[in-house]
């Protein structure tokens, strides 16, 4: 999505702090296509995450989450402008506070939720390891948080399903997750149901227990939890 050159400040490579970037000409031909401006608005809630004070980048992706909020058009210009990469930086910096790394995951699932093409620029910028990553995280409302943007990719069309199997680990950590919350249950539930597309992801799941690991939430108190576990089921018969 992005291409480097020389002498402007980096947008898409958070580690360094001077190099060139151009956007996509084909994703700014889109954005004009379907009437998206690249606002000074928007490139302002950008330059607001490179900021030297956490707080101030705190509070920067706190509003930017209000901004997107059913705003597609805004969802648009903040992709267009870099705001992915830097984002998934934040995300994955130790540094970063567990506060700031949610509240990055949070906007990246809202960027999710808008068109195919968010979710393919999204995946360009390879957010589905490292929001894997983040599920090794201690905290709760961050695993929640990583888990609810991962399901809004994987029940994607544009998702390949097999991305969810690339590492063995993956499916044995979620089963593991299955009990931390309910929140947890039914966004993995979710993500198995969407990703179980043939034989060979049927016996994967097998393998690692998933009848025994949910065959409880046919009776959960959650309705959510209930239905998406119903529909794992369903996909495994």
């Amino acid at each position: 999505m992005l291409k480097h050159g020389v002498n402007s400040l980096c947008r898409c490579c958070p580690a360094v702090t001077y190099c060139t970037f151009e956007y996509d000409p084909v994703v700014l031909l889109l954005s004009c296509l379907v009437g998206f401006e690249v606002t000074a608005s928007s490139r302002h809630y950008v330059d607001r995450l490179f900021d030297l004070d956490p707080q101030k980048v705190l509070q920067g992706v706190i509003d930017m989450k209000n901004a997107v909020i059913g705003n597609n058009k805004q969802k648009a210009n903040l992709i267009v402008l870099g705001a992915v990469p830097r984002l998934l930086y934040l995300l994955q910096q130790e540094t970063s506070s567990t506060e700031l790394r949610t509240e990055c995951a949070v906007v990246l699932g809202s960027l999710a939720m808008g068109t195919e093409n968010n979710v393919k620029s999204l995946l360009d910028c390879h957010i589905i390891p490292a929001l894997l990553q983040g599920l090794l995280s201690p905290d709760l409302k961050f695993i929640e948080a990583c888990l609810r943007c991962l399901r809004t990719i994987f029940i994607s069309p544009v998702t390949p399903e097999d991305l969810l199997y690339t590492d063995a680990t993956v499916i044995s950590h979620l089963m593991a997750l299955l009990s931390r919350s309910r929140y947890t249950q039914e966004y993995i539930c979710q993500i198995f149901s969407h990703c179980c597309k043939g034989p060979d992801h049927q016996t994967i799941l097998f393998n690692h227990g998933a009848v025994q690991n949910i065959a409880h939430l046919l009776v959960s108190t959650s309705y959510k939890v209930r239905h998406h576990n119903y529909l794992v089921f369903c996909m495994l018969l």
